[in-house]
């Protein structure tokens, strides 16, 4: 963390931000997600900064987290090294390239069915361990930019890019419908909407951001899981929408970084619309097992959709 961490005599401080890492602009999170390329020394930063913190996370928490019995928790199996490029995509091939983390699966549910209460206690140990940090170097933390620094990406961010697209084609009057009740939309009555509740997983991706009629949306579907039916009768929409909202942007990199998140967080070879389809119903299958997530079977009424 930039905000915290500055150059420390100390070893151990040394090795939770590396000079790569302190090198990064403080508000490239926004910008690390699949699709994103980068080029230059930046490229050169961001990969041997990825490289160092796959080494922290390897000599430090997966190391010292252990059992009663001493047996370690966590698993890591590092990839074959790759060397810095001028440019560097944020795809698949190049995460795995740095190898992989493993947990227990029943540690892995717990986390998430609990996270309303383990978030909030993780985040205060931390800025403790941080304040703790800060006192042996004779400085005092401000505790509101310690507070902004651990929020999350907001998931209204994440929503911008879809309403960018939207933008472009109501602007060319080209009709935009809702994807569950297939009533053509207005900037008055659009809501940009996570077909898979971001409540229940985080993902801001391409695909999972469609255009939706804000009263059903708010009122109706809200933080529930589209059924398997309801997906199966929006899939021609869905087509339609990926089609004309990204796949033929005039921005070349939205369809590629359209195909890389699909491939990635979906879990798909292809990229073909059954492809696509055929993976959001493995992962709604996932999620509604896990969380046990309430299903929505679409808008109830005519009236309500208008």
């Amino acid at each position: 963390m930039q905000l915290v961490l500055r150059e420390s005599a100390d070893p151990q401080l040394r090795a939770f931000a590396t000079p790569a890492y302190r090198a990064l602009p403080v508000h490239i999170a926004g910008d690390l997600r699949i699709g994103m390329q980068f080029s230059g020394d930046m490229a050169t930063i961001l990969h041997t900064a990825i490289k160092d913190v796959c080494d922290v996370i390897q000599k430090m928490p997966v190391n010292y987290t252990r059992y009663d019995d001493n047996r370690q928790i966590f698993e890591v199996a590092r990839g074959r090294a790759i060397r810095a490029q001028t440019t560097l995509t944020i795809d698949d091939q190049l995460l795995w390239s740095y190898g992989s983390f493993t947990l227990p699966r029943h540690i892995w549910l717990s986390m998430m069915r609990f996270s309303a209460w383990l978030e909030p206690a993780i985040i205060w140990e931390w800025q403790k361990l941080m304040n703790a940090y800060a006192q042996s170097q004779g400085r005092i933390l401000d505790a509101q930019q310690m507070n902004r620094a651990m929020e999350w990406i907001d998931p209204g961010r994440t929503v911008l890019r879809a309403r960018a697209q939207v933008e472009r084609l109501i602007e060319r009057n080209h009709p935009v419908y809702c994807i569950w009740s297939g009533k053509r939309l207005n900037m008055n009555t659009l809501d940009i909407d996570h077909v898979f509740p971001w409540a229940a997983w985080p993902n801001g991706d391409l695909w999972n951001l469609v255009p939706a009629n804000r009263q059903v949306n708010q009122h109706q579907k809200r933080d529930r899981l589209v059924s398997a039916a309801l997906l199966d009768a929006s899939a021609d929409r869905l087509n339609a929408w990926w089609h004309d909202a990204y796949l033929h942007s005039q921005n070349r990199l939205v369809p590629a970084v359209f195909y890389h998140e699909a491939r990635t967080s979906l879990a798909i070879n292809d990229t073909t619309p059954t492809a696509l389809i055929h993976g959001m119903h493995h992962r709604r299958i996932t999620l509604r097992q896990d969380q046990r997530i309430s299903e929505w079977q679409g808008p109830r009424s005519r009236n309500e959709t208008d």
